[in-house]
């Protein structure tokens, strides 16, 4: 029989952020989460470009950006989500980094102890 994961949060990191520049969000303790599900939103503005993905700490003061949750952001809206499995980090951000264009993205993200 299969355990059923503990629901443990989930919450709005990014709320009608600015798209024209980089956006960080606050960050979240994940020290007791072995699963993270973060979703992004985007949408107006003049295409917007770029990246979002998850960073990592265990300080939380210096975070490192993990290039393996990167996805592509493109056009004028548009949603992606990303899944991540064994966490051994203390704190998480989400982040977008910002090529070019403009919009406002809106990101939740989820943490689950299975």
């Amino acid at each position: 029989m299969a355990i059923d994961p503990i629901f443990i949060f989930n919450v709005p990191l990014i709320v009608n952020g600015d798209m024209s520049g980089n956006i960080t969000s606050n960050s979240i303790v994940i020290s007791e989460i072995n699963v993270l599900g973060a979703q992004f939103v985007w949408s107006g503005g003049a295409s917007p470009l770029g990246y979002v993905g998850l960073a990592f700490s265990n300080d939380n003061i210096t975070f490192t950006p993990d290039p393996e949750t990167f996805l592509s952001v493109s056009g004028n809206s548009g949603s992606d989500g990303i899944n991540y499995l064994n966490i051994g980090f203390a704190y998480c951000q989400l982040i977008y980094v910002a090529t070019s264009g403009s919009g406002t993205l809106n990101a939740r993200l989820v943490g689950k102890r299975t």
